[in-house]
């Protein structure tokens, strides 16, 4: 309840004290009675008294009500379907706040204010925000919270009376203003609150708002009896979340889920621990300054600041218990939402902001080596070269990512000007010029795109070369190197060297004799190994196998052997062992080792011709493979 900027507090208490709210809070007394279970519960001042109902019908019944009937505490006993009071049985009991009611067919019992009303010829009956509706014939009786009670000469559940006006809902589900329809509501209607022109009501938990002939929806699954409003503001209170409007439905305050009372300027928030009060009209206001990039804030230290991603926190200062925050502003609409806020209190505050977003331009081009020649720093064929100048500095660290066809790269940014030397790889391209793609983001989120067609320039291989020979072991790369500023092109030849190292540790350190195998005789003095061997090494089986080499070495003891074929090895024990075959080497070399001696041998074979029964064989596959399908073979 509310008398202009006074608000008095009200419960389901079956007593309580007049709790007044103003420029401070008065409470009457310190009695409370109210219901705790089956119990009764009374507390005045520091002194708590439970009463139990010990009439033998409570201990049977399922739940126990409690009421004030001329001073004394009367309860209504609750079974399946019934309730029971003074004997008498009734359909149904509901409470709500100071009032409550029996009620069976057309016949209904109100208690208000500690005294008991009967009621008959009841066609309907209802609570709202203003009080206890009891439709009859012609007219409907209404009882407020205070006590007080009239009959209203309207049939339907009464929302407000006011000046003249009468407005509620009928039993047809329409909402009517001295019996003029403005709306309709297939459920339960309640008032919130009324301006000029306008209602604020909820339907079925559904906050609805009226002008002009029009309802639209503000927010779902309201509280009714949380919520409030005046001629000025209109307060909605819905699960965790209380919002506090102006009259043109811009978002003023928000808090945590509370009780509200709102006046003509100021409200009540009540949170269940806490009550404050709210100057609505000169309320809190931030300190806020814009600058070119973006916007200064200021607000008292211990509230916090929500934003959106595009406004980045670049500077913040704690001075005299106040927090200054600097925002730079990555958007690119203006229109952004800060919110101040703290333990109960959130304060939305529109900002536009006269900031012009990040533009991005390239200056620059594409290098691509021909004739396969590849960048000196990495494996591309190309290099991105050129500049990007973005159209103001950021004061926020931020990436650029460059993407061209399948390849992607990004770089820091940390200033409007920078320079782009990239290593790249691209494909052909019968176009003189190709699409790259720019994209600035901060913390993997796009502020700024961009794509500019960038021309393609060609690079010649140079006239001259230096050659360079670089030992890899068994082979060796002879290379004629052609070298410009950006690419390095490389004719290569590969030179076998039949050999590749292989590290054997000492076996005898003393004076000894032996002999090993059928085939070896050997003796260690003074360090040195003398052996006499027979031929180890015999003629090894070659085979082709498809388009391979198989060659199995024949050698006449168990020890590391190496077996060399064009540029490839094969380094470990005896084994049949597999190269790719090439008809330009026909020599196959085979080294074995015993201690740190060695013994090889090399073998010729024809390996044109094992090159032409290779590819003759290869044909004669092709020939039945095409004639199943009806192709014409070649004859050879």
């Amino acid at each position: 309840m509310k008398n202009d900027e006074r608000f008095i507090l009200l419960t389901s208490a079956l007593v309580q004290p007049r709790i007044e709210i103003n420029d401070k809070v008065t409470v009457s007394s310190n009695l409370w009675k109210f219901q705790r279970g089956n119990h009764l519960v009374e507390i005045d001042g520091e002194k708590e008294k439970i009463t139990k109902c010990e009439q033998e019908e409570c201990t049977k019944a399922w739940s126990v009500h409690y009421v004030i009937v001329d001073g004394h505490e009367s309860p209504i006993l609750e079974f399946k379907n019934k309730f029971i009071f003074n004997g008498e049985e009734y359909s149904s009991f509901r409470r709500m706040l100071s009032l409550s009611f029996l009620a069976k067919r057309d016949k209904a019992v109100v208690f208000v204010a500690g005294k008991v009303f009967t009621h008959e010829g009841v066609k309907a009956i209802g609570f709202t925000r203003f009080g206890l509706s009891l439709v009859n014939n012609g007219f409907t009786t209404l009882y407020t919270w205070d006590g007080a009670s009239k009959d209203i000469p309207v049939e339907g559940i009464v929302l407000r009376v006011q000046k003249g006006e009468v407005l509620y809902t009928d039993l047809r589900n329409r909402i009517l203003s001295n019996d003029r329809i403005i709306g309709i509501c297939n459920g339960i209607f309640d008032l919130i609150s009324k301006g000029h022109g306008w209602i604020l009501g909820s339907c079925n938990g559904v906050a609805r708002y009226y002008f002009q002939g029009a309802w639209r929806d503000l927010e779902t699954s309201i509280d009714v009896l949380k919520s409030d409003g005046s001629q000025n503001f209109l307060g909605i209170v819905s699960r965790r979340k209380a919002l506090i409007f102006d009259q043109d439905l811009s978002l003023r305050y928000r808090f945590k889920e509370s009780v509200l009372g709102i006046g003509l300027r100021k409200a009540v928030v009540f949170t269940g621990t806490k009550l404050f009060k709210l100057d609505l009209v000169n309320g809190y206001d931030p300190e806020i300054s814009k600058f070119s990039e973006g916007v200064i804030i200021k607000y008292p230290a211990g509230y916090s600041l929500e934003k959106s991603e595009k406004l980045i926190n670049v500077g913040s200062i704690v001075e005299n218990g106040y927090v200054t925050e600097t925002l730079e502003y990555l958007g690119d609409d203006g229109k952004e939402e800060i919110v101040i806020s703290s333990e109960f209190l959130s304060l939305p505050l529109k900002v536009q902001l006269a900031v012009s977003p990040i533009k991005i331009m390239f200056y620059g081009k594409i290098y691509v080596a021909e004739q396969n020649g590849k960048t000196k720093n990495g494996d591309g064929n190309a290099i991105l070269s050129g500049k990007i100048v973005l159209s103001r500095k950021p004061k926020a660290k931020l990436k650029l990512f460059i993407s061209i066809e399948s390849m992607s790269k990004d770089i820091e940014i940390d200033s409007n000007k920078v320079e782009l030397y990239i290593p790249l790889r691209i494909g052909w391209h019968e176009n003189d010029a190709i699409p790259v793609n720019f994209d600035l983001r901060l913390e993997g989120k796009s502020i700024s795109k961009a794509q500019f067609i960038v021309p393609l320039i060609g690079v010649e291989k140079p006239k001259k070369a230096r050659r360079i020979k670089i030992q890899k072991g068994h082979v060796i790369l002879d290379v004629d190197r052609y070298e410009g500023e950006m690419f390095t092109w490389d004719n290569m030849r590969v030179i076998p060297t039949y050999n590749q190292p292989v590290m054997i540790s000492h076996i005898f350190t003393t004076n000894s004799k032996n002999r090993l195998g059928k085939r070896i005789n050997f003796s260690v003095k003074q360090g040195s190994v003398l052996i006499r061997a027979e031929d180890l090494i015999g003629d090894p089986k070659i085979e082709i196998e498809g388009n391979q080499l198989c060659v199995t070495p024949v050698v006449n003891l168990d020890t590391i052997i190496q077996v060399y074929y064009a540029t490839h090895v094969y380094t470990g024990f005896r084994s049949k062992i597999i190269f790719p075959l090439d008809p330009a080497y026909n020599t196959i070399l085979i080294r074995l080792f015993i201690g740190n001696t060695t013994m090889e041998k090399t073998f010729m074979f024809d390996s044109i011709r094992l090159g032409l029964i290779t590819a003759v064989r290869s044909a004669k596959a092709l020939s039945q493979t095409t004639e199943t399908i009806g192709a014409l073979p070649l004859s050879f």
